[in-house]
């Protein structure tokens, strides 16, 4: 099928359960203000995200062949939404922190747990348009999740698709089209919140990381949250290093929030900032430490992404010489909630086929 201008229209057939299409020529023909005729006829979805792990590429995602194909069509037609698929030649990730120690990996299991994305879909709940919820969930593939009922259990399973949070993330992001990123922070710091909820650190605690220095409060605070991260993944995919300057990184690698999401200028998980931001608030730190993301595979196309946590002001030099209270309240805080949900646990993994999606908003 010929467009006017003589290029060919991507011919493409969805199941019936997707209005993923529908909902993006919603959005061109708000953007553009005039209708697009589109014909759904022939050729498949692919069942794949565009950006995958794949066992042939051991230290980045790479592009799936038949979801590129689907996406060339489309660019053909409508050439202002074309994005590179193509990988960064040089990354932080790839460069800078493999000479630091840290060497790229990428998930095997590909699942995560239960009630991790349960929460996550509460969280997301509370912010959504009820009007608006099982649209925008059926938008991005998730539409077996419309109803509560239909929600994973409260437990340590990992059944959970990778590509699932990416998914419910652009929902979050389409609820609110007008501000895309301060949707995701507040849904980052709302599922964060839910979390910390029952598990409020005992007065001791509270007391021990008032005397404690900042760094290690914080070393404490982030050999928690990833080790708590790579139990809901059941891999190690999330690290954190101190750097020389006295800042951190996290890392997360194959990250939950890249999948299936193309190239845009500028970092792009601002629900992990807003996480790592209400964890710093918790802890009272949130006037020391500035949170950011430095790189984003929505950038590189690697599938890992890269946070840092800077300090303001001068450095905390108090009571640096208590080794066993840090051992101690190590262990206490890793008896706490991580900034992503849910509880800690170690996790039972079982496989589940994913969903992919092609969304894209600006700035999400």
């Amino acid at each position: 099928m010929l467009s006017e201008q003589g290029q060919d229209i991507p011919i493409i057939a969805l199941p019936q359960n997707r209005h993923i299409l529908t909902r993006l020529l919603q959005q061109l023909a708000y953007e553009l203000k005039r209708d697009i005729p589109f014909t759904v006829l022939l050729k498949a979805v692919p069942d794949e995200a565009p950006l995958i792990a794949d066992p042939s590429s051991p230290a980045v995602h790479v592009v799936s062949p038949a979801s590129a194909q689907i996406l060339e069509g489309i660019w053909r037609v409508l050439p202002g939404t074309r994005s590179s698929l193509k990988t960064a030649l040089h990354s932080l990730v790839l460069d800078d922190l493999t000479i630091a120690g840290l060497s790229p990996r990428v998930s095997r299991k590909l699942r995560s747990r239960n009630s991790h994305f349960r929460q996550l879909l509460k969280a997301a709940r509370e912010l959504i348009d009820p009007a608006q919820w099982d649209t925008l969930l059926k938008d991005v593939g998730l539409g077996s999740y419309c109803s509560q009922d239909s929600w994973p259990p409260d437990d340590d399973e990992c059944s959970i698709p990778a590509e699932y949070l990416s998914c419910l993330n652009q929902a979050v992001a389409f609820s609110r089209p007008a501000d895309p990123v301060d949707q995701l922070r507040r849904w980052g710091n709302r599922s964060t919140r839910l979390s910390l909820e029952k598990r409020v650190p005992s007065l001791l605690t509270q007391q021990a990381l008032k005397v404690l220095p900042d760094k290690r409060v914080l070393g404490a605070v982030l050999n928690a949250f990833t080790g708590e991260m790579n139990g809901i993944r059941g891999e190690e995919l999330h690290l954190w290093k101190r750097w020389s300057d006295g800042s951190y990184r996290v890392v997360h690698y194959s990250n939950l929030y890249v999948y299936g999401r193309v190239r845009c200028l500028q970092p792009a998980c601002h629900a992990w900032v807003a996480s790592l931001e209400a964890m710093l608030h918790l802890l009272h730190l949130d006037n020391a430490w500035q949170v950011s993301e430095i790189e984003c595979s929505c950038q590189t196309q690697t599938g890992h992404c890269i946070l840092a946590l800077q300090p303001l002001g001068e450095a905390d030099s108090t009571n640096d010489q208590w080794p066993n209270v840090r051992a101690r309240l190590a262990l206490a805080l890793y008896r706490l909630p991580s900034p992503c949900p849910p509880a800690l646990a170690r996790p039972k993994c079982k496989a589940r086929m994913p969903i992919p999606h092609w969304h894209q908003v600006k700035g999400a």
